[in-house]
């Protein structure tokens, strides 16, 4: 995928050259840049739809579940969040913001990238010079499913204004972890959560204060996977009493319907939290409800997180697929 002034004809010798079976390309018009996308096989990309601004292509992946992902193109693009540019006049708030919310609309992520952290640049050298990150790759949570440890690269060097970015896919690789303690926010929502911890603090009084904090920790971990690792069965639950109690006009189908309600509400701020905590993504306003975005940015964080190769005291790599002793 690239942006390009180049003609068709001469996109087309390109795919020859590369020994590609597919090309598309929006022409460039005048001083606007057009778009290009190749493909390898054949039968792995199908063109959706097209403009002078975008390209839209569903990619088929061959011995994956889920098998179809959607490539989407776009010919311009602005800047997330002010630290995506130096030099230069701020993007106006309304602009980022209005940005912010088509990929939070989208259910996107914004993958991390590696290296230089701008990829477009005028005026090097100059008291203009401007810096921005223009190009970047965003992904929905089924990408994020299928390769969980994709890494984004700037490969920095080009004789564009603009650098070219490198998508390297890495299938997921199973990894087992010892589970460590964390509080969860969303226990200080349910009151049965200081109770536990009462009870497990007053449990044996000859522990001293870290066996405490570790007997009450190894308590919770029980307690709180019950109570929030299963938000979609406690919500369907929810669901159901709300149906059930829906058509009733007498005073307890509706005291129970409100019950159910405020129950279902609760449950869904419950879940909210949680992923927040885990998220860490500060941009998005207090309030937003959007647990989907929420959980990818969550899955992003630990796919940074992962170790995928380990280096020796004689500074030699061992990767995971090269198998780690």
């Amino acid at each position: 995928m690239c942006e390009t002034i180049s003609k068709k004809d001469k996109l087309e010798r390109v795919r020859l050259l590369l020994g590609f079976d597919g090309v598309i390309v929006v022409e460039p018009q005048g001083k606007s840049g057009g778009l290009a996308f190749l493909w390898k096989n054949e039968d792995e990309a199908l063109l959706l739809g097209l403009s002078q601004s975008h390209i839209d292509m569903e990619i088929t992946m061959e011995g994956k579940e889920n098998g179809v992902l959607a490539v989407f193109m776009v010919n311009q693009t602005v800047a997330i969040v002010d630290e995506d540019k130096r030099g230069g006049n701020n993007y106006p708030d309304w602009l980022l913001r209005g940005f912010q919310q088509a990929v939070n609309d989208c259910e996107l992520q914004d993958l991390e990238l590696i290296g230089h952290p701008f990829t477009w640049e005028k005026g090097r050298g100059t008291d203009q010079w401007i810096e921005v990150r223009l190009d970047r790759a965003l992904c929905t949570k089924n990408w994020l499913e299928l390769f969980p440890l994709d890494k984004l690269y700037n490969l920095e060097l080009s004789t564009s204004d603009h650098c070219p970015i490198f998508l390297d896919l890495v299938d997921n690789i199973p990894l087992v972890m010892k589970k460590k303690f964390c509080f969860e926010n969303c226990w200080l929502r349910e009151p049965l959560c200081h109770q536990v911890i009462k009870e497990c603090w007053n449990f044996r009084s000859e522990f001293d204060i870290q066996e405490k904090i570790k007997y009450c920790g190894e308590f919770l971990i029980v307690w709180g996977e019950a109570y929030s690792g299963d938000f979609k069965k406690r919500l369907k639950e929810c669901k159901a009493e709300i149906n059930l109690w829906k058509h009733g006009r007498d005073s307890i189908a509706i005291n129970n319907f409100r019950i159910a309600k405020s129950k279902f509400k609760e449950i869904l701020t419950q879940r909210e939290v949680f992923w927040r905590q885990r998220s860490k993504q500060l941009w998005l306003q207090a309030g937003d409800n959007n647990s989907k975005f929420f959980h990818a940015s969550a899955s992003a964080r630990r796919r940074s997180n992962s170790i995928t190769k380990l280096q020796d005291s004689n500074g030699v790599w061992t990767s995971w697929e090269d198998g780690l002793d």
